[in-house]
């Protein structure tokens, strides 16, 4: 008898409107056009920021959404620390709720960020990874 594999703590990614229209932007200004790309520089971004993301409301959601594991391109684990140890440095609880209200919250921050930012092309992004956006 095989085990089953344990459920991802985060089913789907969603974009609120505004969110979407950053990820447009980031589309047209970047050439990138896969959205789980976006989306994963997007958390990067905000991830590197010392102060938690503001917990307000993120507004009406769009029809666009996708998988965690399309999001996560097969690194759910990885991720999932990732999100979880923020959670506790930002003395947060680090259950499966919380976890995926951060990650909408930074996905979202992010997003606005890099959008406001200006990055045209893909090294812009490359460069503020590697640079850690500061």
């Amino acid at each position: 008898m095989s085990e089953a594999t344990p459920q991802p703590a985060i089913l789907r990614v969603r974009l609120s409107v505004d969110g979407r229209e950053h990820l447009l932007r980031l589309k047209r200004l970047t050439g990138i056009q896969k959205w789980n790309a976006l989306a994963r520089f997007a958390v990067a971004r905000s991830l590197a920021e010392p102060n938690p993301p503001s917990a307000a409301p993120l507004g009406e959601w769009s029809p666009l959404n996708m998988s965690f594991a399309v999001f996560t391109a097969g690194l759910e684990h990885t991720w999932l620390a990732v999100l979880r140890q923020r959670c506790r440095e930002d003395g947060l609880p680090a259950d499966d709720a919380t976890v995926e209200q951060q990650l909408h919250l930074h996905l979202h921050r992010g997003a606005a960020y890099i959008s406001a930012e200006g990055a045209r092309g893909v090294e812009m992004l490359v460069a503020g990874a590697l640079g850690g956006w500061r």
